[in-house]
C-alpha cells in the first residue's frame, strides 16, 4: 500500500524544492477514486498528516462527480433497441495545505493508502 509511484516523484520533486526555498505558499492535493467512502477516508488521512505538521488546511471540498455512461447492445446480432447501461462514477475531494514545510511533504510521503484512490500533488 502506500502512493503509486508517479505521486511519490512528485513529492521528492516538492521535497526538494522545499529544501531550495524554505516554505511553499499552496500545495493542491486531490484525491479521486470510484468508492466515496475510501475517498473521504484517504482525505482524512491526508487532513491529519497536514494537522499533526502544523500546516494550515482548507478542505476537503466536494468537486463534482464525473459519471461516464457506456451503452453496450445485449445481442451482437438483433435487437438493437435491447440495450445495457453502465457507468463509472468517479468522486473527486480537493484539499489546500498552506505554509507547507519539509515534516509536512515527509508526512504525505509516507502516508498509507488504500488501493483504488488517486493523489496527485500540485504546488500553486
Amino acid at each position: 500500500m502506500g502512493l503509486s509511484g508517479p505521486t511519490k516523484v512528485m513529492l521528492f520533486i516538492i521535497l526538494t524544492l522545499l529544501k531550495m526555498a524554505g516554505k511553499v505558499k499552496r500545495m493542491r492535493v486531490k484525491i479521486k477514486g470510484f468508492d466515496p467512502k475510501v475517498v473521504e477516508k484517504s482525505a482524512n488521512v491526508v487532513l491529519e498528516a497536514a494537522f499533526n505538521t502544523g500546516s494550515k488546511v482548507k478542505g476537503p471540498v466536494f468537486l463534482p462527480t464525473n459519471r461516464t455512461i457506456y451503452c453496450v447492445l445485449r445481442s451482437p446480432h438483433i435487437e438493437k433497441r435491447s440495450m445495457e447501461h453502465f457507468q463509472r462514477v468517479v468522486h473527486t475531494r480537493l484539499i489546500d495545505i498552506y505554509e507547507a514545510t519539509t515534516q509536512t511533504v515527509d508526512a504525505l510521503q509516507h502516508l498509507e493508502l488504500p488501493y483504488g484512490v488517486n493523489v496527485e500533488v500540485k504546488i500553486v
